[in-house]
């Protein structure tokens, strides 16, 4: 995967996970062309093409599902956005996510993602893990909009975005469609691709 940075101090399955992410909407682009596009419709959507690819990996996975939070001190029945679950019982984690439109040429990348992330790892702070639970991640989608197919150029936006001591995150990525895909879209123009940036909070 070509856009891809992260503290590699963190565990390689997530860079596995990411690159399995990426095949996924490449999966989904390469069936529907220029008909649609898999990460336009928000956060729900992209929890689930992110469940899609940790199942393929092989990890048992739940969505939106209903638990038990803490939240100033006391424990509140929420929802919580994803968990992962290795075959192997050796693994799993729990995800909180959040979804961020941004420009493409927008100066303000890490700015502006920054504190949303932050609101993700809040979030799943309070998530109350399975016994043994031994990760607890905080993710942000982040969707470009407003990309001119006649004058593209990744670079600009992929080096904000992969400032990650400004971003304050363990890893981020860019997915970028296909060029004669996105740029003829039929219905949501100018939507490049997506980025994801994640921070653990444990």
């Amino acid at each position: 995967m070509k856009y891809f940075a992260m503290d590699m101090r963190r565990p390689q399955l997530i860079k596995n996970l990411i690159e399995k992410w990426d095949q996924t909407l490449r999966d989904f682009e390469k069936v529907m062309t220029i008909e649609d596009l898999p990460y336009v419709y928000g956060e729900r959507t992209n929890i689930g093409l992110l469940a899609v690819a940790a199942s393929k990996m092989g990890f048992v996975v739940l969505e939106e599902y209903a638990l038990q939070k803490n939240q100033g001190g006391q424990s509140k029945p929420g929802r919580a956005d994803l968990w992962l679950y290795s075959e192997d019982n050796s693994l799993d984690i729990s995800i909180e996510a959040k979804f961020k439109e941004l420009s493409w040429n927008s100066k303000r990348v890490a700015e502006l993602i920054k504190p949303i992330l932050e609101d993700a790892v809040h979030d799943v702070e309070k998530v109350r893990p399975y016994e043994g639970a031994k990760y607890s991640l905080g993710i942000v989608f982040i969707r470009p909009y407003n990309a001119n197919p006649n004058n593209f150029n990744p670079v600009g936006f992929w080096d904000q975005f992969s400032n990650r001591s400004s971003l304050g995150a363990d890893f981020c990525a860019m997915h970028l469609c296909k060029y004669e895909i996105w740029s003829q879209q039929q219905y949501n123009k100018g939507y490049p691709g997506i980025g994801i940036a994640g921070k653990f909070s444990k």
